[in-house]
């Protein structure tokens, strides 16, 4: 088999999943026995994929793989500093984001060639493999799906005396639940609602309510400037009336006492909300 230099490894970006490759992909690794791996998440996923790693250390002992690991704020800085200056990391974890972007600066490379040998991807649903694509060429290996999810404080909700949200809830019905909460002043003056202005989701998600997207099937805007003003000032309008966790005021997942209590969040997010209130949370997926 032929071997891959550390530089050509260094280009397999896998999105997600990246220790699946290192377990895939033996005979290439062993071209040198140390590699960079770096991820970002939390503690769970560190605890997680370092497991997978040690896994793979077990089986293949004479590969060492040095880990990092980052916030999602810090995490793509350091990414892209690092890719500038010749020096990124052997195997990455990629966001739909970003990976257009590092796939067409050459940055990361096409990983069609080990299809159906090194890498086994018979179990994966085609969506799944479409969604590490680029112009056609595979980029990234999927982690799992994943969702934008809203996340509810069902007890502040019936303190409050208001209706849970459920998948059928509008963005009237939101303003409405917004109103109830200021009247109610639960718990110090809790909010229902936190500011989604700058939540991408959020947007692409009331776009296509209204038949639009964020983005055209040839990368273009899918949306107007009349669309951008009138989602922002949807914002503006519960700011001024002061029924939203304002920017300002908004912080990590930490909830406390004049937080919101109603928010969009990844589905797998939960995580971030701590254990001893998580009981009194309804993930609305």
């Amino acid at each position: 088999m032929k071997a891959l230099s550390r530089r050509d490894f260094g280009r397999l970006a896998i999105a997600g999943a990246a220790t699946t490759a290192l377990a895939d992909i033996p005979g290439y690794a062993r071209a040198e026995t140390r590699l960079r791996y770096i991820w970002w998440g939390n503690p769970d996923r560190d605890k997680r994929t370092n497991a997978a790693v040690d896994l793979y250390h077990k089986k293949y002992p004479d590969i060492s793989v040095d880990r990092e690991s980052y916030a999602w704020a810090d995490y793509w800085p350091k990414l892209a500093n690092e890719t500038a200056g010749g020096n990124a990391p052997d195997i990455i974890q990629m966001d739909y984001r970003y990976i257009v972007e590092y796939a067409d600066r050459q940055a990361i490379a096409p990983l069609d060639a080990f299809v159906g040998k090194e890498l086994d991807l018979s179990d994966f649903d085609q969506d799944q493999i479409d969604g590490g694509k680029v112009n056609g060429k595979l980029y990234g290996i999927s982690l799992g799906a994943n969702s934008v999810a809203s996340i509810v404080n069902t007890a502040a909700f019936k303190e409050a005396g208001v209706p849970v949200p459920d998948n059928n809830s509008t963005y009237d019905d939101l303003k409405t639940a917004c109103e109830a909460f200021k009247k109610a002043n639960i718990r110090g003056g809790m909010k229902a609602f936190q500011d989604g202005s700058g939540v991408e989701p959020l947007l692409e998600n009331w776009l296509r309510q209204k038949g639009k997207a964020l983005y055209t099937a040839d990368g273009k805007l899918g949306f107007n400037a009349d669309d951008a003003t009138a989602w922002f000032q949807l914002w503006d309008d519960l700011r001024q009336a002061d029924l939203i966790v304002t920017p300002d005021d908004q912080a990590p997942i930490e909830l406390r006492a004049g937080d919101s209590v109603y928010f969009p969040a990844n589905c797998n997010g939960i995580w971030d909300i701590r254990e001893d209130i998580r009981k009194s949370y309804l993930i609305i997926d």
